[in-house]
């Protein structure tokens, strides 16, 4: 006769959350702390970032990255977070490093928070945890340097799904404050996250089951108090760029046949190996589905609005879907009880396959995010160091209103040459993609379409990459080649030998050609 289920003590759901935390905070250290420099991107938020600190905290109209006249619409959340930091007397580029990393660590207490709310007992809220901090969909983005506001959109963004569902299971005068505030959080920390947010209380608010009338009047009065707590933002915003600035920035950034591709393929938990906790998380998402629950379908539809944030954000989701496979079909099977129904604690009731399987699917779970580095375009790297040196040191041979164009050979969202070259450099880029979306759609098109069309040329010969500096770039007086093997390269090859070897047969004058890159100057420049 088996013993009964034991109910957790608050020490043991202490625990027990601290040792997830703890194993998502290892495999996420494991990839930031043996680089010194942000991973991947944010060059953009780190110019942002100082722009701000120099204007003393005041907002300034446009940011200085890249003489761009970027204006300075993004949620600032992030930045005022980092400027912070930076007061200490820590290096702003080691804040980008840190600082994310940490917020990324905070996002999976939060999903456990969120499993209390949205599954069935705290044994699949743990599993759920637990799935989220293996899962390295759930934070290849955010730990990037880039990450300082998906982190922070990420975290607001769960735990004000968690503070919906507490509303709409037990109303207070006080949750409706709470899920205000903490949507105004998430609103100030990432653009994509307002909206996707926002789909999920509208689907919770479609698919209750009663009083959706009252819960409307909750929800409303949250949204009011959010908006008074984005208010100040908001208005300096609309006096400072108007209502066209501010739409204008709305429009770029999609890509609905990419959104698709993702959700049909399932591509949303970027498992290296075998993608088990994606197959489980399919399995949950028909489980509910087939008892007429759509609620974690339709929280996953919100990829189709963003294909670029979207598999991040769903990633919660995802967690919440496999430990409801977990608990309900796999573990049972394999001779548990049922542990999909009441508050229970496995110590009891959960058999030796279960504890292997479960245990199996960790250590495979551990060993993928930690060797999603190898993933083709992943963002887990950082700029080597010769490569930053030899930015640096454009500085030295260029004017200081030089146009130079940046080869990176790679898609642009992991072109981390392009992005830090304004920074590093101190020179103006032209075909980098960054900042490009806060435009308009009219730039932010053509900007993705130039950089495309560089990184094909860069491969091809020198009479395309002529047409292209031509067409694109008259005024460009320099071409800069990263040398070395980036941490994207599926060949293992560093970018663009060929152009490298056949531009200054071409009249193009070597500069400089050093350990981390080579620059040289157009024909006639």
């Amino acid at each position: 006769m088996g013993s009964e289920p034991e109910t957790p003590t608050r020490g043991a759901v202490v625990n027990a959350v601290l040792m997830a935390t703890l194993i998502g905070a290892f495999i996420r250290a494991v990839h930031v702390v043996p680089v010194d420099f942000p991973l991947n991107d944010g060059g953009l938020f780190f110019a942002m970032t100082r722009d701000l600190v120099a204007n003393g905290f005041a907002i300034p109209a446009t940011t200085s990255y890249n003489g761009a006249d970027i204006p300075f619409l993004y949620p600032p959340l992030g930045f005022y977070l980092a400027g912070i930091v930076s007061l200490t007397g820590m290096d702003l580029f080691t804040v980008f490093r840190f600082v994310p990393l940490i917020v990324s660590i905070l996002t999976i207490p939060a999903v456990y928070l969120l499993g209390t709310v949205a599954l069935p007992s705290r044994f699949a809220a743990l599993l759920a945890t637990v799935a989220f901090a293996v899962v390295p969909r759930s934070f290849e983005w955010l730990i990037a340097g880039g990450g300082l506001t998906r982190g922070l959109g990420m975290l607001f963004a769960i735990l004000t799904l968690w503070a919906a569902l507490r509303l709409e299971r037990q109303p207070s005068a006080r949750r409706v404050v709470v899920l205000g505030v903490l949507a105004a959080l998430t609103a100030l920390s990432h653009p994509a996250a307002v909206a996707i947010t926002g789909i999920w209380l509208v689907v919770i608010l479609v698919t209750a089951r009663a009083r959706r009338g009252r819960l409307f009047a909750r929800f409303l009065g949250a949204a009011t108090v959010a908006i008074v707590a984005v208010s100040p933002w908001l208005l300096d915003m609309l006096i400072t760029h108007g209502v066209a600035g501010i739409l204008g920035a709305a429009q770029s950034g999609s890509n609905l046949a990419a959104s698709i591709q993702h959700l049909l393929g399932f591509d949303v938990t970027g498992e290296p190996y075998v993608t088990l906790i994606g197959v489980f998380a399919l399995l949950g998402i028909v489980v509910r589905a087939s008892s007429r629950d759509w609620r974690l379908a339709l929280w996953m539809s919100v990829i189709l609005i963003d294909p670029r944030s979207g598999p991040t954000y769903v990633a919660p989701i995802v967690a919440c879907a496999a430990a409801i496979a977990l608990t309900e079909i796999i573990v049972p099977r394999l001779g548990a009880r049922d542990l999909a129904s009441g508050m229970v604690w496995p110590d009891a009731s959960i058999g030796g396959a279960a504890r292997l399987t479960l245990a199996g699917v960790l250590v495979l779970g551990v060993a993928g995010a930690i060797a999603a580095r190898t993933a083709p375009l992943t963002p887990l790297f950082a700029l080597p160091q010769d490569t930053r040196a030899a930015m640096v040191a454009v500085a030295d041979v260029t004017p200081p209103d030089a146009r130079i164009i940046v080869v990176g050979g790679t898609g642009w969202w992991v072109d981390a040459t392009a992005e830090w070259f304004p920074v590093l450099a101190g020179r103006q880029s032209v075909a980098t993609v960054q900042g490009a979306e806060w435009l308009g759609k009219g730039t932010w098109e053509p900007a993705v379409d130039r950089h495309v069309e560089l990184q094909v040329c860069a491969q091809e010969s020198v009479e395309c990459f002529a047409a292209w500096r031509a067409e694109y770039a008259p005024a460009a007086g320099f071409v800069f080649l990263p040398r070395g093997v980036p941490g994207f390269s599926e060949s293992g090859a560093e970018c663009c030998p060929a152009l490298r070897d056949a531009l200054p047969l071409s009249g193009y004058r070597v500069v400089f050609d050093q350990p981390g890159g080579t620059l040289l100057a157009v024909p006639g420049g």
